[in-house]
C-alpha cells in the first residue's frame, strides 16, 4: 500500500505514459525538475563556494565521498 508519493526521478525515465502509478490519486511525479526553485538554485550555487572556503580554511569538505583520499592527501601535502 502506498500512502502517497512524490517523485522527481523514475526508472525508466521518462516514466511511461501507461505506468500504473500515474493512475493513483496519491502519486505526484515531476519531470525531473523538482530542484527548479529559487531556494534550490541558490543552494546549488552557494554550496560549492562554501566548500572551497572550507578547504582554504584547512577543513575537509562536507560530505566527502571518498574519505580514503585523506591519508594520501596528508602524505603528499601535509596538514588537515
Amino acid at each position: 500500500i502506498i500512502m502517497g508519493a512524490a517523485v522527481d526521478v523514475t526508472e525508466p525515465e521518462p516514466i511511461k505514459i501507461d505506468d500504473p502509478l500515474l493512475t493513483l490519486d496519491n502519486f505526484i511525479v515531476t519531470a525531473h525538475s523538482g530542484h527548479f526553485s529559487i531556494p534550490a538554485f541558490t543552494e546549488l550555487t552557494h554550496r560549492p563556494a562554501r566548500e572551497v572556503v572550507r578547504v582554504f580554511k584547512g577543513e575537509w569538505p562536507v560530505g566527502l565521498l571518498n574519505p580514503e583520499v585523506k591519508e594520501k592527501f596528508r602524505q603528499k601535502w601535509g596538514g588537515y
